[in-house]
Parts: structure tokens; sequence; C-alpha cells
């Protein structure tokens, strides 16, 4: 499980990383979110690019999770809007079997092949907000 540090009245807590799940599949897009929310993760799931992007600029997500192939755009496009709404945010593509062009896939953190296991799409995401988070206090003191 990944958790990100936030301060709350000078005593550090430990909070759950916030994941933007986005999947045009509704028993893939269902079966994602519960896996995540098991492993500890506050989610919010979209099934359309519309969505996905409403909610984006609504609420604070540390990590979006999504499919290639999402109803309205590809998941690399919406890569490219998160990251220019939010810079920071990770971004981790799943892939059923095309690779995004080369000029889209400079704005993904991580691309997963979709049929690997639930430990891998685990592994890889708490090892994408490990490196945010590392990148993020190197800002803070530089």
């Amino acid at each position: 499980m990944s958790i990100a540090p936030s301060i709350t009245r000078g005593v550090v807590e430990s909070s759950p990383a916030t994941i933007l799940c986005i999947h045009d599949n509704k028993a893939a897009l269902e079966m994602r979110s519960a896996l995540l929310q098991v492993a500890g993760y506050r989610v919010f799931a979209a099934a359309t690019s519309d969505q996905a992007m409403a909610v984006f600029v609504e609420h604070e997500v540390d990590l979006v999770l999504s499919d290639q192939f999402v109803r309205g755009v590809s998941g690399a496009e919406l890569a490219i809007f998160m990251k220019q709404v939010r810079p920071g945010v990770a971004v981790v593509l799943l892939s059923g079997s095309s690779l995004p062009p080369a000029k889209l896939s400079r704005h993904l953190d991580a691309l997963v092949r979709e049929n690997c296991s639930d430990r891998e799409v685990l592994c890889c995401i708490k090892n994408v907000l490990s490196r945010n988070a590392s990148l993020a206090k190197r800002r803070l003191q530089d």
C-alpha cells in the first residue's frame, strides 16, 4: 500500500493517495476501482474522457490510471491534458496491445499491459507514486 504524507496542525499524518481510474468497460472499471480501494487508495472512477476531465479538474488526484482507449479521446491524449493542468500528476496507461505514439508516450509515467496481474499493477502504482513523492521532495529542498 502506498501512502502520501500530509501535514495537519503541525503533525505529519498519512493519508491514502488519490487515484483517478479511467476505463470505458464498466466491469473492468469496477474491478480496477475495487482493487485500488482494497489496496488502501482513495479512488474516483470515470468511464469517459469527459467524466475523467471533470473529476480531474474538480478533485486533487495523485495518480491517473487510464485505459489506452477511452470514449472521447485516447488515454495518452488525456495524459497530455492532465499534465498541462497539473504537471506533477502521475499518469499510468493500461494498454491491451498497441503502444501510444512516441510523442504522446513522453507524457506517461508508466505503461502497463492490461492483461498483467493485479499485483503488477499495484507494484507499478506504488513505484510511480514513490518516484513522484521523491521528486516533489527534492523540488521543495531546492
